[in-house]
């Protein structure tokens, strides 16, 4: 009974979004370049197909704002809607409070 009530009541409000976990954890300038590329796939058509460069990419920049804070700008390769592959520039901001959880600003394709 307590199990279905649990269910109903995440079908009804839905299920909470997870907040990205770093793969080690840290506040460092590639642990939020890492989790950039997590909340830019989220902007895509078709995640599933997206390039990163490497973080020594001339074209990539990660600056750090504030405490554990940093804005990464860098490009993507990924398909349109259309199936064209495309390059996007892009810039986020993201953060941690304990290394763990990552938040972010929506990320602005350009």
């Amino acid at each position: 009974m307590i199990l279905a009530v649990v269910v109903v009541g995440f079908w009804i409000k839905g299920f909470p979004e997870r907040t990205p976990r770093a793969a080690h954890s840290e506040c460092s300038e590639s642990a939020a370049f890492v989790m950039s590329q997590v909340f830019v796939r989220r902007e895509l058509k078709a995640p599933k197909t997206a390039e990163f460069p490497y973080i020594s990419d001339p074209s990539v920049s990660v600056s750090k704002i504030g405490k554990c804070r940093f804005t990464v700008a860098g490009y993507v390769d990924a398909q349109n809607g259309f199936g064209a592959l495309i390059r996007s520039a892009y810039t986020v901001d993201v953060w941690t409070q304990n290394g763990k959880e990552w938040s972010a600003t929506k990320a602005k394709l350009l």
